[in-house]
Parts: structure tokens; sequence; C-alpha cells
């Protein structure tokens, strides 16, 4: 692989060597720079420990109290009338207050981290299906009793009911959001790849039909190298846009470099 690696930044005119690799090699290469473009993602994950202050300001501005009055009481949550409300939305996360007699998870089947309140507990919800159910009195005791509705005077030790309720909670669930949170990644990483390599590859392979598609496939996921590790570094320091552009650029300079190579062992005579 790194042997793969070196030829792609120094000689990138020489993958044409390795064209007949197979595929297996070529995912696993491809693979292994999508993991590395999740790297981000497990060192927030270790770190984090809780929600921070700015994003604890921005769920005071934008919590929404449901129209009916609502309440948790006995460590259970009772409404005048059933209903779902959607009482915060933002970063990728929503906190629902659910009274119907029954709960519907289906009904949360959006690509958001969503947490439902609903009877005697808190449901984490992904994708539409309940992963784990949190009874609210093996929560924080001040969730226990609490007024879902606060006046102005309240305000303050509702929010610290739940943000103490939230940082234990995203805490303790850690292992199965964030596995999920990798997962999505890695397979969002491999999906762009993917789809940059067989775009390139099609349009190359058009001008080039002498060369079968599974070698010119094979060349240009080597020949993307640079790009992959573009991306990879952006998705870790978030890249300076003019210097993102200027790798981005060296990067395709790589795939034309082979390209030319190719044309002129075809045209060869």
């Amino acid at each position: 692989m790194l042997e793969r690696v070196k030829t792609s930044i120094i000689a990138p005119g020489n993958l044409i060597k390795y064209r007949n690799d197979r595929l297996y090699k070529v995912f696993l290469y491809m693979l292994f720079f999508a993991v590395l473009m999740t790297t981000s993602t497990i060192i927030m994950l270790i770190s984090f420990n809780g929600i921070d202050g700015a994003t604890k300001r921005a769920i005071e501005n934008n919590y929404q109290p449901p129209e009916n009055a609502c309440v948790i009481e006995d460590s259970t949550l009772s409404c005048d009338e059933p209903m779902s409300h959607v009482a915060y939305e933002g970063f990728g996360t929503e906190f629902i207050i659910d009274s119907n007699p029954s709960l519907d998870t289906s009904d949360y089947s959006g690509f958001t981290y969503t947490f439902v309140l609903h009877g005697d507990s808190l449901h984490a919800v992904v994708l539409g299906m309940s992963v784990e159910e949190i009874p609210i009195s093996s929560l924080d005791s001040s969730l226990h009793n609490l007024d879902l509705n606060p006046g102005e005077a309240e305000e303050d030790a509702f929010f610290d009911a739940i943000f103490d309720t939230v940082d234990e909670t995203i805490v303790d669930t850690k292992p199965l959001w964030g596995t999920v949170m990798i997962i999505t990644n890695l397979i969002s990483a491999l999906f762009l790849f993917n789809m940059f390599v067989l775009i390139n590859t099609f349009l190359i392979q058009r001008r080039m039909q002498k060369v079968p598609f599974k070698q010119m496939y094979t060349m240009m996921t080597y020949a993307s190298t640079l790009l992959f590790v573009v991306l990879v570094f952006d998705s870790m320091w978030q890249l300076n846009l003019f210097l993102f552009l200027i790798l981005l650029l060296i990067a395709f300079r790589q795939t034309s470099k082979l390209t030319l190579e190719i044309q002129k062992r075809l045209y060869k005579r």
C-alpha cells in the first residue's frame, strides 16, 4: 500500500504497473483513507464529556415550550392534551415531547439523533428505531419533577436541570450514538471517494476505450490519492479555502499525469 501511495505522489504515470490489482486491494486502499477521514470524529468522541457553553446558549435561545401545559411529576410526563411537540432542533439533534398514549418511533425517522420524552422514559431514537429507553427516575433528580413551561423566574433552574440531564444522557449513551456516527462518516467517506473515482473513470475511459473499465478504475483510484489526503486533512483541521483549492488543483494534476502516460502508451507506435 505504501508503495502505491509513494508512486501516486512522486510518479503517477507509473501507476500503470498496478492496473491489474485485484479489486479487494483497491477497496482496502480506499477504505484506509476513509478510516483516516473519520479520525477527527473519533478524537471528538474520546474527548467529549458534555455540551459546551455556546451550544447551551443556543439551546436556551431556541427552546420552544409546548403550547399545552406539560409537567414531569414523579418521573412521569403529563400534558393537558395528547401531542407530539418539537421542543428543540439543532446541531443534528431533536428533543421531542410526546404525550400520545403510545409511542410510534417511526414518526421520528429523519437523519438526526432524536431524544423523545414519553411517559416515564426518555427514548434515544435513531432512524425511526428506539435504540435505548432510559427511565426518567434513573436520570438526574432535578428532572423528576419539572415544569416544561417555565416562567422567567424558573428559566435558570429549568435549563440547569435540562443540561445536567442531557450531559448525563449523552455521555452514558456515547458508545451507541458514537458508533453510529463513526459508521455513518465512514460510509459517507467511502461513497464520496468511490463516486469521484467512478465519474473520473467513466469520463476518461470514454476517450480511451481500449483500456478495460476495471483497469481504468484501479488506476484512477490510486491516482486520486492526493485528493483523498486533501480531504483527510480538511476533515481534521478545516483548511483555509485558498489552500484547499490549491491542494485540490495539485491532486487533479496527478490524475492528469496518469492520463497523459496512458495516452502515450496507447498511441505509441
